[in-house]
């Protein structure tokens, strides 16, 4: 069984002082504490009363009205906004009990009316949060001290986290999260952007203290127009080993400073002119790097990371100089720039498995590239035709899959 919960009662309530007791009375029977005290909601926000701070390691138990068209009344909506405004409920597990009319056809409080909508909305950044289905009444109280106190001793309930709560007040709306695989996504696919698009300085900050603290090990952050201004003042954050940086105006170096740790990085669209691995992170093996206006390369041997997949496809590199040290890459996408040679230095890559030289100005295949002994693809599209026969022969001979455009 789980520790005993400490539980404060909140009542939106004009009265039902005896419904709130026997409440109280049935958690306290489970083994659970519960606040003396109950706090309230002020009825109006003209003049009322400051709220009551709750304890800040209570559970809360949030007890409102409900209309008889399973609804909320607005003043009620109203100073509910601005409780939720003036406590601290990140990281808390919120139980809303509703009291009002039963009958026959609303028995029960269902996720598709209207007062069910509007909480989730308001407490959107919850994920502690529980709307109870029974309404509360005299002959109902226990089963509901009962559902709160199950749950509250369930092994397999999803526990509240306060620094996603933080994230998600921070973004205005929850990204995407998978706890399991450690996955966050800012990718807004209703308006084809980013969560964090057009987002303040300072709340930017604010949601990047919060991603450090969830500790994301996959991040994709594509379309949010930041830029490296932004990225200076952001805190590093260690946990993230992939992330997906796509639509931004970034360098290398500013991901490589705030995601340290990063083995996989994708900075496609980022309106990148040079490609400068100097302070790439050590422990980089997957660099994306296409669809921007590439035509330098600066990797200095000096430069730690040691690429196993280098992907520079539809840039502007008209020539592209290996460097003799880096023998580890596995696949190497040089497609769509106008290079006409492959750099000699890949001789020495006896790793390299893929190659992709589609759309480039290739026009005849180096001797050594029939020698290297774990090359299995080669991407020719829409140049098969301007490569010698006789190379492409000897290439499907040697068991070598060509990628060709499709007929």
């Amino acid at each position: 069984m789980a520790m005993p919960a400490d539980l404060q009662i909140v009542s939106g309530l004009p009265s039902a002082s005896r419904l709130l007791s026997d409440l109280s009375a049935f958690l306290e029977a489970r083994g659970h504490h519960v606040h003396q005290r109950v706090a309230t909601l002020a009825t109006g926000l003209e003049g009322s009363p400051g709220h009551q701070a709750i304890c800040p390691s209570a559970y809360i138990v949030l007890v409102l009205p409900i209309l008889g068209d399973n609804d909320l009344p607005s003043e009620h909506l109203r100073t509910l906004q601005h409780w939720r405004d003036t406590q601290s409920l990140a990281g808390r597990r919120l139980f809303v009990v509703l009291k009002g009319d039963r009958h026959v056809s609303d028995e029960f409080v269902c996720p598709r009316h209207p007062i069910h909508i509007k909480l989730r909305k308001l407490f959107y950044f919850l994920r502690g949060l529980r709307i109870l289905p029974i309404k509360l009444d005299l002959d109902t109280t226990a089963r509901i001290a009962s559902l709160i106190a199950d749950e509250l001793e369930a092994d397999n309930a999803p526990a509240p986290c306060k620094a996603w709560d933080l994230l998600a007040q921070a973004t205005g709306r929850p990204p995407g999260w998978d706890p399991e695989r450690k996955r966050l996504d800012f990718d807004d696919e209703d308006n084809g952007s980013s969560l964090l698009h057009e987002i303040s300085r300072t709340r930017l900050n604010d949601v990047f203290q919060a991603v450090r603290a969830l500790g994301p090990c996959t991040l994709k952050l594509n379309q949010a127009q930041l830029g490296d201004s932004d990225m200076a003042d952001l805190p590093a954050i260690p946990s993230v080993l992939a992330a997906e940086l796509n639509s931004n105006c970034m360098s290398l170096q500013s991901a490589s400073a705030v995601f340290p740790a990063c083995t996989w990085l994708s900075l496609g669209a980022n309106d990148l002119k040079v490609l400068d691995l100097t302070s790439a992170s050590p422990g980089l093996s997957t660099l994306l790097v296409h669809k921007n206006s590439l035509e330098e390369l600066q990797w200095p041997t000096t430069a730690g990371c040691r690429l196993k997949h280098l992907s520079v496809y539809r840039n502007r590199f008209r020539h592209f100089d290996w460097p003799a040290g880096q023998t580890d890459i596995e696949r190497l996408n040089l497609g769509a720039n106008p290079v006409e040679a492959l750099p000699e230095q890949l001789a020495h890559c006896r790793h390299l498995r893929y190659l992709g030289i589609a759309r480039t100005h290739i026009r005849h295949l180096p001797d050594w590239l029939f020698e290297l002994p774990e090359l299995v693809e080669v991407d020719i599209s829409h140049i098969e035709d301007q490569l010698p026969p006789s190379q492409l022969g000897k290439l499907i001979d040697s068991g070598i899959t060509l990628i060709k455009k499709p007929s």
